[in-house]
């Protein structure tokens, strides 16, 4: 397990900065959701880090660590209910996508082939020659079994390379230098390429993926903030609502036809060989069986189309109810410029009762509703217009501390809360280099401790390393100095 600390810089009269740093690698001997808190309980009070000035934790978003009932979430929750839990934006994601991708035969069929095409070339070095022959920009790639939004790469070489990667499969199926076994995968691979439903698919995937994959890389910034981030998710929704109509479609068949004139193919859903019911015989019935459908481009509405979409929104509006939540509770925050016009005194003060409320545990309140309500009312005319939460924060910051103290600790609050956990997976990926340079030559402490200089280099140069090394040498001295 990797500990990530999240927190907001706040220097006398300088702009605010949202930070996370790495503290260390903890090993897991029990991973079960009361094991994983007993762990992250000790390692908190290793560090001399108090649980009760938690305002936000994050995690993937395995069963242990987000179970409503008895996951880490909330078993921390319960010593501290100000300790709010952000589930993963980009591990929310990827299981929207995940959703989507199992909702339905074609969707599977997709995806499987553009496999099974990188199967068949990298198989052997003289078949993935054949490819390299053919395709000169793209090469095939495989698909991600954990990232789904990544598949876009494995997507990329057929959505606009598809003519190549059809010569190199045609290469593969007719030359005799190949086997009868590789030929014959070939030739079923050079049929699939042909059908129109396919070539219809990967557009749709493509233009869905890339969507997702430009808001995912930007929830995995430092910097990105609540406001932001559901900013980033909205827009994901309303792409898949426009998407989700008849003038999306007819984008993606028009596109999907200039696929299929790059590779000679039909462009029609009508000529494709589609299996349907056998007719039997039967009795009469009261209740009469439903009409099939039989139109080709209805069928790919109904069985593909409309089923990713809505299967995508569904899962999205589901996945990030929890951060809609909290969203609610900061959102007049996020533009404290515009109070006055856009919310009325009213509105404006079961606002502030509703988060003094959120940061109350017992007696201990974060913030008083009425003074908040006043600051706000004098800070909104003093905020240029447009103002952001980190904007407001440094204006504050910049010596009026004493002036808006309870806006000061909603808005650090805010700016805390998690949103991705994408530095502690970079950690992860730091480990592996560095476990594969040193091999099993280092213990625990040693790798964890590397791993920290490795991560947080850009602190190590701002430290004084001979003074470090007087220090540590202090320490180590065997003989007493007087």
């Amino acid at each position: 397990m990797t500990l990530v600390v999240r927190f907001v810089t706040c220097k006398a009269n300088e702009d605010i900065s949202i930070k996370e740093h790495f503290l260390g690698f903890v090993p897991v001997a029990s991973p079960s959701g009361e094991g994983m808190t007993e762990i992250l309980l000790h390692e908190l009070e290793a560090r001399r880090i108090p649980l009760k000035n938690m305002r936000g934790q994050g995690y993937d978003n395995g069963s242990a660590m987000k179970g409503k009932h008895v996951g880490v979430q909330r078993r921390i929750l319960d010593l501290n209910p100000r300790a709010f839990y952000v589930p993963c934006g980009n591990h929310s994601l990827n299981l929207v996508i995940n959703d989507a991708a199992m909702s339905c035969k074609i969707a599977a069929d997709c995806f499987a082939t553009v496999q099974d095409l990188y199967n068949l070339f990298s198989g052997s070095p003289v078949r993935w020659g054949t490819l390299l022959k053919h395709v000169s920009t793209l090469t095939l790639k495989p698909l991600s079994s954990t990232r789904w939004e990544s598949r876009i790469e494995a997507l990329l070489p057929l959505r606009f390379h598809i003519e190549e990667v059809y010569d190199a499969v045609y290469e593969a199926s007719h030359d005799q230098k190949f086997d009868g076994l590789c030929r014959s995968r070939a030739g079923a691979l050079l049929k699939r390429l042909q059908s129109f439903t396919f070539l219809c698919s990967i557009v749709t995937w493509h233009e869905i993926l890339h969507k997702i994959n430009i808001v995912s890389k930007q929830l995995q910034k430092v910097s990105i903030d609540l406001q932001n981030s559901m900013a980033l998710i909205k827009s994901v929704k309303s792409f898949l609502e426009r998407m989700r109509s008849e003038e999306g479609l007819n984008s993606i068949i028009t596109d999907a036809k200039e696929l299929a004139e790059k590779i000679d193919a039909t462009a029609d859903f009508e000529n494709e060989q589609e299996a349907r019911p056998r007719k039997v015989s039967r009795q009469f019935s009261y209740e009469c069986k439903d009409e099939a459908v039989h139109s080709g481009k209805e069928s790919f509405k109904v069985n593909f189309f409309f089923v990713v979409l809505d299967t995508a929104i569904s899962s999205l509006k589901e996945r990030f109810q929890l951060m809609d939540n909290h969203s609610g509770s900061f959102k007049f925050l996020y533009d404290i410029s515009s109070l006055r016009k856009c919310w009325n005194e009213n509105e404006l003060k079961y606002a502030c009762q509703r988060l003094e409320t959120v940061l109350t545990d017992g007696e201990d309140h974060d913030v008083n509703a009425g003074d908040l309500y006043t600051e706000l009312q004098l800070l909104a005319d003093m905020l240029p217009p447009g103002s952001l939460p980190a904007d407001a924060l440094s204006f504050i910051n910049h010596g009026s501390e004493d002036v808006f103290p309870n806006i000061y600790i909603a808005l650090r609050i805010l700016l805390t809360l998690p949103i991705s956990v994408a530095s502690g997976e970079r950690s992860f990926s730091k480990l592996k280099l560095i476990k594969n340079y040193l091999r099993s030559t280092v213990n625990q402490e040693r790798l964890s401790g590397l791993s920290t200089l490795a991560i947080e280099n850009s602190l190590l140069d701002d430290m004084d390393t001979d003074s470090l090394v007087h220090e540590f040498s202090k320490l180590k001295v065997r003989k007493i100095r007087f």
